[in-house]
């Protein structure tokens, strides 16, 4: 099992020092239609072709829509049917009374708990649970139990959760305070209109860029683009690669 768990994209791994940390929690967030659930099926099919059992839950679209979506990119063609698939509804009464009990017993009932044998887990999404719960501190206590099942599990199953971030909302929610690695994704208007991109917000333990990174969604899925883009005073700024004329170094930010 390589390590970290890559996401099979060359210059975000390299950002991320490999890819997330086995064992852990990371998180994609961003605005509905950004690429956050073809971003984390791309890790799956990583997975895949590295020999692990990955499993994909879905508390939103179906999974059967899921599957048939994705098999017709190329870059799923070999691996789709090999990961696992579940459709999670969310029901709040199911969570309650709030223990640490109460919500591993949940978590392994919904597939994704301390003795579920999954080596890379997708979660879409939890701000379906964020939902029903409707309370910012339960919501936050949750998020530490999940968290704390993550990591004291003796597998090395790693956890990638997606949030949805409200369209026009610059603050982030709680999930990024127990994740230990954290992927924005966004549409990001520049000076010929707007442009996809992704920014590693945080990743424990190595010195990244902090620069959004321009991308394509092709038939081979995301696929990062030359350049990046950078915020000018109050508007972004696209720099190409060979005229970039600020200091390296303002561009890193190290955890």
């Amino acid at each position: 099992m390589d390590r970290p768990a890559r996401f099979g994209i060359s210059k975000l791994d390299h950002y991320l020092g490999g890819g997330i940390e086995r064992s852990s929690l990371g998180v994609l967030i961003g605005e509905n239609g950004t690429g956050k659930t073809l971003l984390a099926m791309q890790w799956l099919a990583e997975g895949v072709r590295n020999g692990e059992n990955c499993r994909y839950i879905s508390t939103t679209v179906p999974v059967k829509r899921v599957r048939g979506y994705y098999s017709t990119m190329e870059c799923f063609a070999d691996v789709i049917d090999d990961i696992d698939m579940l459709d999670v509804e969310i029901d709040v009464k199911e969570l309650m009374p709030l223990t640490h009990k109460k919500i591993e017993e949940w978590a392994t009932s919904k597939g994704f708990g301390r003795d579920v044998e999954v080596d890379r887990l997708v979660f879409d999404s939890i701000t379906s649970i964020e939902m029903v719960m409707a309370d910012p501190a339960l919501f936050r206590n949750l998020l530490s139990m999940l968290a704390h099942i993550i990591t004291h599990s003796d597998s090395e199953r790693t956890i990638l959760l997606t949030e949805e971030k409200p369209f026009g909302v610059e603050s982030l929610g709680e999930t990024r305070n127990f994740a230990e690695c954290v992927i924005l994704l966004g549409m990001i208007p520049v000076e010929y209109g707007l442009v996809r991109a992704m920014r590693i917000y945080k990743r424990f333990g190595v010195r990244h860029p902090i620069h959004w990174m321009p991308f394509d969604i092709t038939s081979k899925g995301i696929e990062l683009r030359e350049g990046r883009i950078v915020k000018k005073t109050t508007e972004y700024m696209y720099i190409d690669e060979t005229v970039l004329d600020v200091e390296e170094s303002k561009l890193w930010r190290v955890e």
